[in-house]
């Protein structure tokens, strides 16, 4: 994703298994493994083979904002959620999870726009069958990302000025 780690909010139970899968298939969407599994550090892998020490998610708390009962049942519809991707060959970028701030239905976007002082209407957007997306505004990175490379490269203010 873009920029790093990011933080965005989900609606409901559906979306936040679009996101989770969608995450796990990065590395496949990168052509750099052929399955999440193939990736050590894959969120995938946390969630199927959990550690018993040092483990970062909290699955108990993911199976129950992902309406399963238990572990077990946690594992095996992820497992089946990523398959079903990885069958559908659908691994293109998608914005509502590389852009996004909110996704859900239009009451819970607009209302995370309100509550983050947003005005700007033209960044929700359609998520099509996901309902909407407020998207980020990335010009707000360009002045702090300018102005943070101007002072450490010469050459970022002066294109004709290349670097040895």
């Amino acid at each position: 994703m873009p920029r790093g780690k990011r933080s965005y909010v989900v609606d409901s139970e559906a979306h936040l298994w679009n996101c989770l899968v969608y995450l796990d298939l990065n590395m496949a969407r990168a052509r750099a493994v052929q399955h999440p599994t193939e990736w050590r550090c894959a969120g995938y892998n946390e969630i199927q083979n959990p550690r018993s020490r040092y483990r970062v998610p909290d699955l108990d708390q993911l199976a129950n904002l992902t309406g399963c009962a238990t572990l077990g049942a946690l594992q095996t519809h992820h497992r089946d959620r990523v398959e079903a991707a990885l069958d559908s060959s659908d691994l293109m970028r998608d914005s509502r999870w590389t852009e996004a701030i909110a996704v859900g239905g239009e009451q819970f976007v607009d209302g995370v726009r309100a509550r983050l002082g947003i005005s700007k209407l033209e960044r929700i957007q359609s998520g099509g069958k996901h309902g909407l997306v407020l998207l980020e505004d990335s010009e707000a990175y360009v002045p702090e990302f300018r102005d943070r490379f101007r002072s450490k490269a010469p050459y970022a203010a002066n294109p004709e000025k290349k670097p040895r």
